[in-house]
């Protein structure tokens, strides 16, 4: 967000520039991140042992309306720890190659499951996924 005088649509004037991202913050605070790829197939857990990281996910075809998931494994996080993640790409044309979710299944001491979803209600997936996450310690 940048510096603004009129109201944004939450009714908050931010009193100074602000910039963002679950690796950086605009406040000096940088995180550990990993980057990691899925080797050979959707479902093929992954390691990834930082607060913060990308995940590409393995080519999926999953069919509309269906889920599938995978495990990360991480030393940094235990139960209790919210994990946020995101869709930051895909490489398949929204609508057109199914319409991809995600939102973590669980969380264990040194794992969490991602859930990969087609919210499309006629359209495979047809792409790769890349996901972001950040794990919130409690």
């Amino acid at each position: 967000m940048s510096k603004s005088t009129s109201k944004s649509n939450c009714g908050i004037v931010p009193s100074t520039d602000i910039s963002c991202n679950a690796l950086s913050c605009g406040y000096g605070v940088s995180l550990p991140s990993s980057q990691v790829t899925q080797a050979t197939s959707v479902t093929t857990a992954v390691t990834a042992n930082n607060l913060s990281g990308i995940i590409t996910c393995f080519t999926s075809t999953l069919a509309a309306q269906t889920a599938e998931s995978f495990v990360v494994n991480c030393s940094n996080v235990v139960a209790g720890d919210r994990i946020l993640v995101s869709i930051i790409n895909y490489t398949g044309d929204y609508g057109t190659n199914g319409l991809p979710c995600v939102a973590v299944n669980g969380v264990g001491s040194g794992t969490f499951t991602i859930a990969k979803y087609n919210a499309d209600t006629d359209t495979a997936l047809s792409g790769v996924v890349q996901i972001s996450y950040l794990i919130i310690k409690s």
